[in-house]
């Protein structure tokens, strides 16, 4: 791979050439992705200072990517990354209580090289049918806590009277113990003693509420009243898999915290079949693996 001149602004800009640093581009992870068709006009030589501000960390970006360049060097040397950096990389970008089979980390192991320079992170990998017992519980305890965290709040007659209905129906279903999972530094920690009916039963009974639980916040305009941040009562309303149907639970499916344009930016380009955005996260399955 070769550069015959400079590409962005005030480079020469040779069809060939530009082509070239755009789809390097997109490999890492400009967003929007651009359009690989040799023209450079502003979106390219915005992409190339963010990538000279981001990942090669230029004091000055200039827009322009020269033949042997830092920014050209970086830019084809993406793909070869140390056992070092790999491990730099882990360590910014993933979770430690992420848990990984072996096509997980095939997986995470793909995704790193491309998160460079962004605040991307992996916060949920493999799940085995016990952890994803342990989610239901999770969610469960997290739509508890921001469903009294609003009744606490100045809301009128009509909204806590809705709230108080969501938290009867969880009560009347809690996992054993009934807390500690929502603040738990180990996924599948507490265990849950509850049957795998009960569990069961809980899932369906938490997918009803989290249902009506979104649709009070939008018209008890919840959010703006809270001083919670967004992403707690995201959270509290995100649909959840009954456990054993999660693609979790084969490793091809990983959830990643940040920008959804950018998750998707780079997952569609390593083969994602599935990127959804959760609003506080994004979920996404590589049901035929990494491209």
């Amino acid at each position: 791979m070769s550069l015959s001149a400079s590409v962005g602004h005030g480079g020469r800009n040779l069809a060939d050439d530009v082509r070239q640093v755009q789809s390097l581009l997109n490999e890492a992870g400009a967003a929007p992705a651009l359009v690989v068709d040799g023209a450079c006009g502003p979106q390219t030589v915005g992409a190339i200072r963010w990538f000279q501000e981001h990942v090669v960390h230029l004091p000055r970006p200039d827009g322009r990517v020269d033949p042997g360049g830092g920014t050209w060097t970086a830019l084809t040397q993406r793909t070869a990354v140390s056992a070092e950096e790999l491990c730099e990389l882990r360590r910014r970008h993933v979770d430690p209580r992420v848990k990984e089979n072996a096509t997980t980390t095939r997986i995470i192991d793909a995704l790193l090289p491309l998160m460079r320079g962004t605040t991307l992170e992996i916060i949920s990998g493999w799940l085995s049918a016990a952890d994803q017992a342990w989610k239901v519980d999770y969610h469960w305890e997290q739509l508890l806590w921001i469903s009294e965290r609003s009744l606490a709040a100045s809301v009128d007659a009509s909204t806590k009277t809705k709230l108080e209905a969501i938290r009867t129906a969880l009560l009347a279903n809690p996992p054993s113990p009934s807390s500690g999972y929502r603040t738990s530094g180990v996924v599948g920690q507490p265990v849950d003693g509850s049957s795998s009916h009960a569990i069961t039963t809980r899932h369906t009974m938490l997918s009803q509420q989290k249902r009506a639980f979104a649709k009070v916040v939008e018209e008890g305009g919840l959010i703006a009243k809270s001083s919670d941040p967004a992403a707690a009562f995201q959270l509290a309303a995100a649909t959840i898999s009954a456990p054993g149907t999660s693609k979790h639970g084969t490793g091809y499916a990983v959830d990643i915290e940040g920008p959804a344009d950018v998750v998707r930016s780079i997952c569609t380009r390593l083969g994602a079949t599935l990127v959804l955005d959760e609003q506080s996260h994004t979920h996404v399955e590589f049901a035929r693996g990494i491209r």
